[in-house]
């Protein structure tokens, strides 16, 4: 996160009831959540990350897109830029992140996990935010705020491009409140129910 919970929270008068990570690698965020809330879901397909979430917060061991599958997961050398994507843009952006190898995940729906008491959604899955949010129609139903990474370029194989998936969250209620773009052509934003 380029910015801080309690950035976020101070600039913009947030009340955060739970959170949802989805992407949470190795759980970097938590102590900042944890400021403002103990509701707190991480959701991470990548065993080696999975281990490392603390055990006092609720955690899955799966990947998160529109429909329940088995899919392969093209693991990068820092794991943090790991995607079910194929990299493309990447490889150019950042030439010292290598894929050499693909696990199968298993992929599930977040409505399918029925979260109702949180309002702070973050997406960090380097191009697949769109599918992670199409399986999560009920869920967003009850979510407030939404941080999430976003492409300006293709960096990964038929990523969804920032316009596309601001219309999106503009259809469904959502205003863009703050952005930070990196010179490589991706970056956060962050999105509040209007």
């Amino acid at each position: 996160m380029f910015i801080t919970t309690k950035l976020l929270v101070e600039k913009f008068n947030l009340t955060i009831t739970g959170v949802i990570h989805v992407g949470g690698h190795i759980g970097e965020e938590i102590k900042s959540y944890e400021e403002f809330t103990t509701n707190i879901h991480i959701f991470e397909p990548i065993e080696e990350c999975f281990r490392q979430i603390p055990k006092h917060v609720k955690k899955y061991r799966v990947a998160l897109g529109d429909k329940k599958e088995y899919l392969f997961l093209n693991v990068a050398s820092n794991n943090q830029s790991s995607s079910i994507l194929k990299p493309t843009g990447h490889l150019g952006e950042h030439p010292s992140v290598k894929f050499n190898s693909k696990i199968m995940v298993q992929v599930d729906t977040l409505d399918s996990y029925r979260i109702k008491d949180c309002n702070f959604l973050n997406i960090d899955v380097q191009g697949y935010e769109m599918n992670v949010l199409k399986g999560a129609e009920e869920t967003l139903t009850h979510i407030d705020y939404i941080y999430t990474e976003v492409n300006i370029k293709e960096l990964y194989e038929n990523c969804v491009l920032q316009e596309d998936l601001e219309g999106y969250l503009f259809q469904r209620g959502y205003k863009k409140l703050w952005e930070y773009m990196t010179p490589h052509g991706w970056g956060d934003a962050f999105y509040s129910r209007i």
